[in-house]
């Protein structure tokens, strides 16, 4: 069976009953690259390769665009050309069969060292997600894939309770990769990366205003 029709399978699945996962079938970042290039995907899909599967990525609201937007300028401002900043474009962590979209990536120079191909585990310096909606997955799936490619360093910005969640030295803890340092930042706090100490964010710019908001 081709390409093709494996992803025809999966994202047409025939009628009438079936066993239940009978339909699932995971792909390799190899695969994934052939349907993206021979344009299975319009612009109106926003996916991510997840341990094989495609999964659908949460629409962007106006505070979790402000704060990777307020994140990234700090970031690039105080780190120069002594890093690549990158935000919400893909990593490749080929062996996980996963192709993520973290809200932020720093990773090690020049940028020019990207332009064939997305950067890997063994480049990235720390991962950041912003949460609100996905808070659950960043904290299980995203967190243990990261651990699992021992990226040194994992942010989750929790929007709804105002703390940064820092993850860092990845572990093995049983048959599960996780982080050993778990530490909670408050929006009135700073916080660098690891890698850069001297990179100190104010988390009170980051963190957008709290109200309802205005679409």
């Amino acid at each position: 069976m081709t390409v093709q029709e494996q992803f025809v399978l999966v994202t047409q699945p025939k009628r009438g009953r079936q066993r239940a996962g009978s339909l699932l079938r995971r792909f390799s970042v190899r695969e994934y690259h052939w349907l993206i290039e021979h344009n299975f995907f319009t612009g109106d899909d926003h996916l991510e390769l997840i341990d094989g599967y495609l999964v659908e990525m949460s629409p962007i609201r106006p505070p979790h665009a402000f704060c990777v937007g307020q994140l990234y300028e700090a970031l690039v401002r105080q780190l120069g050309d002594r890093a690549s900043v990158r935000s919400q474009q893909p990593v490749t962590l080929v062996e996980q069969h996963s192709e993520p979209e973290p809200d932020l990536v720093v990773a090690t120079p020049p940028a020019s060292r990207y332009s064939r191909r997305h950067p890997g585990a063994e480049d990235i310096l720390l991962a950041v997600e912003v949460a609100d909606a996905t808070l659950a997955s960043d904290r299980t799936t995203k967190l243990h894939l990261y651990a699992q490619v021992a990226i040194p360093e994992y942010w989750i910005i929790n929007l709804g309770a105002r703390v940064v969640e820092v993850h860092r030295q990845p572990q093995r803890v049983g048959t599960n990769m996780t982080y050993r340092e778990q530490v909670q930042i408050g929006a009135e706090q700073q916080l660098a990366p690891q890698a850069f100490p001297d990179c100190v964010i104010e988390l009170t710019q980051i963190f957008p205003e709290q109200g309802p908001i205005r679409l």
